[in-house]
C-alpha cells in the first residue's frame, strides 16, 4: 500500500470496507484528506465518488436504488442497537415484492437485529452505494411469513433457505416507495 494510505490508515485508525462506506461523506467532506487519497480508496473498493453523488441535503447517494436492488442478492441492513444505541450494520438476503423489501432473520425471533428493530423500527438499507432509510414492519402471520419464504425460496434456492434459515417465523417488511 501507498504512503498516503499508511499515513491516513495510522491516524484513522484500520479500516475495512465497511468502516470504509460508513466514513466515505467524511472523507469527501474532510479537508485533511487529499483528494488523491479519496480517489485511491474509492477505486480500490469500488465506492462511489461521494462528492458528485450525496445528496447535500441528507447525505445519501441520488438514483434509483429500487432498480439496483433487482440486481443484486445481498444488502446491508443497519439498524440501531436496542441497549447499546449504536447503529449497527450488517449483510442480509432479502426479496423485493411490488414496493416492499422483504427480509427474512435468520433464527427468526431470536435475530439480535430482529429484536432491535422491535425497539426501534427505523432502519438503512445499502445497496451498491445508495441508501434509503425507512421504517420496518415486522411480519408475525404464520401465511405472510410462509409467502415470504417461499419468495426467498425462488430467488436463493430451496436449499439455501432451509440451510440457513433454520427458524423461520417472523419476517419484516420496508416500504421502498
Amino acid at each position: 500500500m501507498g504512503r498516503s494510505y499508511q499515513k491516513f490508515a495510522a491516524r484513522h485508525g484500520r479500516l475495512d470496507t465497511s468502516s470504509l462506506i460508513r466514513r466515505r461523506r467524511e472523507l469527501s467532506l474532510s479537508s485533511s484528506v487529499p483528494a488523491h487519497l479519496i480517489k485511491v480508496l474509492e477505486s480500490r473498493w469500488n465506492l462511489f465518488d461521494a462528492r458528485s453523488c450525496l445528496d447535500p441535503r441528507t447525505g445519501m447517494k441520488t438514483g434509483n436504488l429500487k432498480s439496483n436492488l433487482r440486481k443484486e442478492k445481498e444488502i446491508e441492513l443497519t439498524v440501531t442497537g436496542r441497549k447499546s444505541k449504536k447503529l449497527i450494520p450488517r449483510p442480509v438476503w432479502f426479496v423485493l415484492k411490488g414496493t416492499e423489501l422483504l427480509l427474512l432473520p435468520v433464527t427468526g425471533t431470536n435475530s439480535q437485529w430482529y429484536k432491535n428493530i422491535l425497539q426501534n423500527p427505523q432502519v438503512k438499507i445499502t445497496s451498491s452505494g445508495q441508501t434509503l432509510a425507512g421504517k420496518l414492519r415486522p411480519i408475525t402471520g404464520k401465511g405472510e411469513v410462509a409467502e415470504v419464504i417461499q419468495l426467498f425460496e425462488e430467488k436463493y434456492g430451496g436449499r439455501d433457505v432451509k440451510k440457513y434459515y433454520p427458524n423461520p417465523n417472523v419476517a419484516a417488511s420496508l416500504r421502498l416507495d
